[in-house]
């Protein structure tokens, strides 16, 4: 959502990278490159396609890697 307001104003290279920064600094400090990593995914995503299912799905996907992986330590 925040990556289709910010596209209204700036180019998509910048809101990808804005939206992604600000996604990241939602989440824990140490998962940082991670979860800035899944922004820059999620809103290339939303650009390629114009909706937010893919965004979505890749989202869960990265969710489900990050509970798994901690099930198994």
């Amino acid at each position: 959502l925040l990556y289709g307001a910010l596209r209204q104003e700036y180019s998509a290279g910048a809101s990808v990278l804005l939206s992604a920064v600000v996604f990241a600094m939602c989440h824990p400090p140490l998962s940082f490159v991670a979860v800035c990593s899944l922004g820059i995914a999620c809103a290339v995503a939303r650009e390629r396609t114009a909706g937010l299912a893919v965004p979505m799905a890749v989202h869960a996907f990265y969710n489900l890697i990050v509970v798994s992986v901690g099930a198994l330590s």
